[in-house]
């Protein structure tokens, strides 16, 4: 397949396919690392945020924060801070979520009418539940307007691992195509974690055919692929657009759904999936308090990213800046700047330890969350935009 628009990526070097073995799409050799000159400071918001706060996202001029609290886990905001409302309650009504509320990585809705859908995961379940944000602050209760059984957010794998069958529950990565929950665009790395199971962890279903479109990235896929065969996908506001920056290696994918066109962006002269991947040592230990730990040495590549018009912004932990780190437990990231023919624009380093991201386009305001300490920063992007 062909990248697109070729006038685009003149400046870019395009790898010749003859050259690899394994990656089945164009590739775009470009050169992104420690490109970083600005920081760009972070702020902490003022705000009172929801006991274990877990997520944040912009729907048009409202923040919404998921949480891990005993009550509503939904809580609205507007784009100033002031707490407009809380919702999704725990229960097992219509209108209540089982365990947990998942956001689709910021996607949501809007009606003809203005109105202002998201589409949340109910965390036990794994169903799709479509909330009325818009109903729901008028009413200030949780209005839900409609409900996918069908669909899981969560598959159920069994392997053997020496002699020993064992089961655990697969994290789906999917989005929504046409504002609809029933035409589905999914990654599924989970599946390839044993040859019995694997299936092409790309694809799309429509809702009117039901039909499966199956997208090929590698010509083949070896277990030892399976730690940098991941990272979380986003798609672009208006078009059936998907990107998926890789969490442990230097790749961008894209997937042009309606064009039919796929290839990825890469670091020029790193890690490939043609290269012979190391193998990370495994280190037990001990902490003070006694509990048992198992971490590795392989580095985090790209983090989350979030979405505007003509551009994407993903955070980046592999480079110089995020290395050197003062504490390795709280890296900083730098922020990259991608436009969406897999052009790259620009980077700035963020002064502050995030781990996910959300753009308020009208104001140029990145907001990034602190997982460890439930810390909320606001980033002003206003100077440090691409032209």
């Amino acid at each position: 397949m062909k990248p697109f628009p070729l006038l685009a990526l003149t400046s870019l070097l395009i790898c010749s396919c003859s050259n690899r073995h394994r990656v089945a799409v164009d590739v775009i050799e470009t050169d992104f690392l420690n490109k970083s000159e600005v920081t760009v400071h972070g702020v902490p918001v003022e705000a009172s945020l929801p006991l274990g706060a877990s997520g944040i996202a912009v729907c048009d001029t409202f923040i919404i924060v998921t949480s891990g609290g005993n009550q509503a886990r939904l809580h609205v905001y507007s784009t100033h801070w002031q707490p407009l409302g809380s919702f999704c309650n725990i229960g097992r009504a219509r209108n209540e979520f089982l365990y947990s509320v998942g956001l689709t990585y910021g996607q949501f809705f809007k009606t003809d009418d203005g109105s202002i859908l998201v589409p949340l995961v109910d965390g036990r379940s794994g169903g799709i539940k479509v909330l009325d944000l818009t109903e729901s602050l008028k009413r200030q209760s949780t209005v839900l307007v409609q409900q996918r059984d069908d669909y899981y957010a969560y598959r159920f794998i069994k392997l053997n691992l020496d002699g020993a069958e064992v089961g655990f529950a697969a994290p789906r990565e999917f989005q929504f195509l046409n504002n609809d929950i029933y035409n589905t665009f999914e990654y599924n790395a989970a599946l390839t974690v044993h040859p019995d199971f694997y299936e092409e962890p790309y694809y799309s279903i429509s809702r009117d055919t039901t039909e499966i479109k199956r997208i090929k990235f590698l010509t083949s896929i070896d277990l030892e692929d399976i730690d940098y065969y991941e990272g979380s996908i986003l798609k672009h506001p208006d078009r059936n657009l998907i990107i998926q920056p890789f969490s442990t290696m230097d790749y961008i994918l894209f997937i042009d759904i309606d064009k039919d066109n796929t290839f990825a962006v890469h670091q020029a002269g790193s890690l490939s999936f043609d290269d012979r991947l190391p193998t990370y040592e495994m280190t037990e230990g001990v902490t003070e308090d006694g509990l048992q730990y198992i971490e590795d040495n392989m580095i985090q590549h790209f983090g989350h990213a979030a979405s505007a018009d003509s551009f994407f912004m993903v955070l980046y932990f592999a480079g110089d800046y995020s290395i050197n780190t003062p504490d390795p437990e709280n890296p900083l990231a730098e922020l990259l700047f991608f436009d969406w023919d897999g052009k790259f624009l620009k980077s700035v380093k963020l002064d502050a330890p995030v781990w996910d991201i959300a753009y308020d386009k009208s104001r140029q305001i990145l907001y990034g969350m602190d997982g460890f300490n439930e810390e909320i920063y606001s980033f002003d992007l206003t100077a440090v935009l691409p032209d």
